[in-house]
């Protein structure tokens, strides 16, 4: 894939990646941790085009918080801590939205090298108290400038089971509480565990259902 568009070079090697739960280490083949993405008719299918994806406060650098903050506390899969990336998604694809994801289509996990982190993909829980000076945000959540909200945590989807956290296609869904009416939006928040301090990666595509 490339930007999350599939392609085809007649290269294998160069149009195929080779990810799984373990990261297993298999000789002459890239190592990377990541998870099978099976699809049905019933999968939500991409909407990049037609779900803005927006800085939870704008007024704020994309690196400073709120809308990416860090914390030490180590854990599972997170031993010197986690990041956190909050974005907001918009509705704008005409219609209601029962189902949000997003896929991980580039991220710096396992093994890293040349100063890249290593980071693992993990549910979060929701958070309140977060503090918000974006009037456009405000006021999709019905409030003044400035306000204090609650963005809502994501989850690691499973299947498959992912003992090392997330990697490479894996995808995480956000609780909506009901349909997500065409014009609205929700606030997410993204975890990811820091195994290795680096240089980041971290990119989605945004999937939905009708």
């Amino acid at each position: 894939m490339a930007n999350g568009n599939l392609k085809d070079t007649n290269d294998n090697s160069a149009d195929f990646l080779f990810a799984d739960t373990q990261g297993t280490f298999i000789s002459g083949v890239t190592q990377a941790l990541g998870a099978p993405g099976p699809e049905n008719l019933a999968s939500p299918i991409r909407r990049d085009a037609t779900i803005g994806t927006l800085l939870l406060d704008s007024t704020k650098p994309a690196t400073g918080a709120p809308n990416r903050v860090l914390d030490s506390v180590s854990g599972t899969n997170s031993t010197f801590g986690n990041m956190f990336v909050r974005r907001r998604f918009v509705n704008n694809t005409g219609a209601g939205v029962t189902k949000l994801r997003f896929r991980i289509i580039e991220i710096s996990t396992f093994p890293s090298s040349g100063g890249a982190a290593d980071l693992r993909a993990l549910t979060s829980a929701d958070v309140p108290g977060v503090i918000v000076n974006d009037t456009a945000t405000c006021t999709a959540a019905g409030m003044a400038t400035p306000c204090t909200l609650t963005v809502k945590g994501t989850t690691l989807e499973i299947p498959p089971t992912q003992p090392n956290g997330g990697g490479y296609n894996s995808t995480m869904t956000v609780a909506l509480g009901g349909t997500l009416a065409n014009g609205a939006s929700v606030d997410v928040q993204f975890r990811l565990g820091r195994q290795t301090n680096g240089t980041v990666r971290f990119y989605i595509i945004v999937e939905a259902l009708p």
